[in-house]
């Protein structure tokens, strides 16, 4: 897969929408996508292992010494940041901003969290986020179940599916570019008929199975 193909805004869109059409659904991810970004960061600075800051940066910027503590989070940030703006340059520079935001806010709270005292419940902080982080996946499964009767997108497409979800929801927010879902509607409808036309078939050929 080629830089342009990784990089097809349309593409990844039309994909991502194409799961995504009933209100309900949509509005639980608008809810708990970004929240889901941020408590992965959050996870991954509290449980996963991490590497020390060079003291060269914590010299320049002692008060962001915190939030600059390197593990695996970084890496998956830095896929956003490099390959959203080519996606589309205004709103996804705005998306990549985001994700550093959650990064770096994520790496002051964990940091922070590390030095209180243990809850009254005798939980961690970690445990805490990890339940926000659970409940917000279970609501998105909830809203395919109930609602949009169709399996996420991540299940047929886990890369698609990470990728656009984000930057789906500033879109969607702000329908800007104005024409983006106009332009895609078509790959959109294409790909729900072609669902529908699969899911006929696969129910005649239980119904015969039956018969």
């Amino acid at each position: 897969m080629g830089l342009k193909e990784v990089t097809d805004l349309d593409k990844h869109l039309a994909f991502y929408c194409a799961y995504h059409r009933n209100t309900v659904n949509e509005a639980i991810h608008m809810v708990c996508i970004w929240p889901i970004v941020w408590t992965m960061f959050a996870l991954f600075r509290m449980l996963g292992p991490t590497a020390p800051v060079p003291h060269a940066l914590v010299d320049m910027a002692p008060a962001l010494g915190d939030a600059l503590v390197l593990h695996i989070g970084w890496l998956i940030a830095a896929a956003y940041v490099l390959l959203y703006p080519l996606m589309e340059p205004r709103m996804g520079t705005a998306a990549a901003l985001l994700v550093v935001c959650c990064l770096l806010s994520a790496n002051q709270f964990a940091a922070w969290a590390d030095r209180q005292p243990e809850s009254d419940t005798g939980l961690s902080a970690a445990a805490y986020v990890a339940v926000a982080h659970v409940v917000c996946w279970l609501a998105q499964f909830y809203g395919h179940a109930a609602h949009e009767k169709r399996k996420p997108a991540l299940m047929d497409n886990l890369f698609q599916a990470f990728l656009a979800a984000p930057l789906f929801v500033l879109l969607t927010l702000f329908h800007y570019p104005s024409d983006v879902f106009t332009r895609i509607q078509p790959r959109v409808d294409e790909k729900v008929a072609e669902f529908r036309r699969l899911s006929d078939a696969a129910a005649t050929a239980v119904s015969k199975k039956q018969s």
